[in-house]
């Protein structure tokens, strides 16, 4: 009965998904408040891989601000009509049509939170008649307030055709504008803007059956720009908007927006250390555990079999089972919940056992693997080609990795970004590297005699200008380890040395 319970906190690991648990599990990382500081600027830009936690990060903040009775508004581009923004052609127009439905939503919440539009409020007004003349505003009881504010004319002008005429017309976005500013700043409030999953703005689909989905990377681009439009024209708006890594990476290596880029300082990579998933680990099996009734016996485990696990190898080394789930959910927390449910699966109604662990890792890396090469198909089309060839051993020093990275192009024809790489080549052997720094496959580590190992890891969020070859003097230094997750898909003759060992400097 003990592990029932248990699987109610690791039943998804998708924001929406666990909509119902999420306020027991949901932890401010140390970048919370950086985050949501909007002293400096008023867009923030989150890059992160799937699967880090942008969406439960906004979701959880979204309901809890309205939950303070704080203006807060969450778009996802499902809300957007995607249609007329693939009507336009230039980047310049694309953007002023999501910033003109952003507005629509935005005067949509400001109508539906007045209780009514008062005759002497001129930007009351104002947005009462952007509601009027859009269909696209949506407003739950405009008839109401627009009964009442005709009333309200009445004693002014008996003529109320003619009150109902003064409502007549659009405004110039600007005005609207400057009508949204004066209202919530009438209200003594500031209102929270969050735009998630904002590749689903890039899916166009095929023009024939035979072709394949299309990206429009500037959809994507189009809605960064507007919000930054947004809250320049509108400095009550504090917005955050959410974006996958590699449309990120995409949008760059195309000079998508370069003109605007440099004036968007706050662009914040999201991360997730070992210590902030065991964090989310540890409160996840803690909410488990207050469910459970009777309660075990102090000092007994109710989920686990034994307070540690030995890594399989020649060397026995023993780490906590908080630490090895943590560590092997490569900084993931939503990789975290699928690693425990494919344990769970194995263990079923028993406490978790080492072996529970040792059977599912091999399915839980091709999963990985099989998720990375989707998020990365348009970057990368032949990553799976290349993480084959690098999967033979579990460490590397600079010379051997360039040496067996150098030869997959003769292997299959690799393209990173629209360019072909050269079998051979250098330049090239590290453009590979750089895509498996980013997709946390294999990853580059340095001498570090502080730490226990005598090594620390080079992650692609903190650094990732890192594998470059401008930078290759550093990258000679360093030795390169194919992600733990991962060992388990290789043969068993090369599992028996785990690199854990301490790292003496000139190793």
């Amino acid at each position: 009965m003990s592990m029932h319970v248990l699987h109610k906190y690791f039943k998804s690991g998708d924001a929406q998904a666990e909509r119902d648990i999420r306020d027991k599990i949901f932890i401010k990382t140390k970048q919370y408040e950086e985050i949501f500081d909007f002293s400096f600027g008023k867009l923030k830009i989150l890059i992160s891989p799937k699967g880090v936690g942008k969406s439960c990060l906004i979701e959880e903040t979204h309901s809890r601000l309205l939950d303070e009775n704080t203006l807060s508004i969450l778009i996802t581009p499902s809300d957007f009509n995607i249609e007329l923004v693939n009507s336009c052609s230039a980047l310049s127009s694309k953007s002023n049509e999501f910033e003109k439905q952003l507005n629509q939503k935005i005067i949509s919440i400001l109508l539906n939170a007045a209780e009514e539009i008062s005759i002497v409020d001129e930007d009351e007004r104002h947005l009462l008649k952007c509601a009027v003349n859009d269909e696209n505003i949506q407003c739950n009881n405009i008839s109401v307030k627009l009964t009442k504010f005709i009333s309200s004319i009445i004693p002014r002008s008996t003529d109320v055709v003619k009150g109902i005429m003064e409502l007549d017309g659009y405004s110039k976005p600007s005005s609207i504008s400057n009508s949204i500013n004066n209202v919530i700043k009438a209200q003594q409030k500031k209102l929270f803007l969050f735009v998630d999953d904002i590749d689903r703005a890039a899916t166009q689909a095929a023009i024939s059956p035979n072709e394949k989905t299309k990206l429009n990377y500037s959809n994507c681009w189009a809605i960064v720009d507007a919000l930054y439009q947004l809250t320049l024209s509108i400095p009550c708006i504090n917005a955050v908007v959410c974006v996958r890594n590699d449309i990120w990476h995409t949008m760059e290596r195309r000079g998508l927006g370069s003109d605007r880029r440099d004036k968007i300082n706050d662009i914040i990579r999201l991360r997730m250390s070992d210590e902030d998933v065991e964090r989310i680990l540890v409160k996840r099996l803690d909410a488990a555990f207050d469910e459970l009734s009777p309660k075990p016996k102090p000092g007994v485990n109710p989920f686990f079999e034994s307070k540690d696990l030995v890594l399989p190898g020649k060397k026995e080394i023993i780490r906590k089972w908080t630490s090895f789930l943590a560590k092997t959910s490569r900084n993931k927390p939503r990789e975290l919940v699928l690693f425990m449910q494919l344990i769970l699966k194995e263990a079923k109604e028993h406490k978790i056992t080492a072996n529970h662990a040792y059977k599912a890792m091999a399915k839980y890396g091709k999963g990985v693997l099989a998720r990375t090469y989707a998020e990365f198909a348009d970057i990368c089309p032949s990553l799976e080609t290349i993480t084959n060839v690098v999967l033979k051993k579990q460490i590397y020093d600079f010379t051997d990795y360039l040496k067996i990275v150098q030869t997959t192009p003769s292997i299959r024809r690799i393209d990173i970004d629209g360019k072909t790489m050269n079998a051979n080549d250098t330049a090239s052997a590290i453009e590979i590297m750089r895509v498996l720094h980013m997709a946390n496959i294999v990853n580059p580590r340095i001498y570090d005699p502080t730490q226990p190992e005598g090594f620390a890891h080079v992650a692609f969020y903190d650094s990732p200008n890192f594998v470059s070859h401008n930078n290759i003097q550093e990258l000679q230094k360093c030795q390169w380890e194919v992600h733990p997750a991962f060992y388990s898909m290789m043969d068993d003759d090369r599992q028996q040395s785990l690199p854990y060992k301490p790292w003496k400097k000139g190793q």
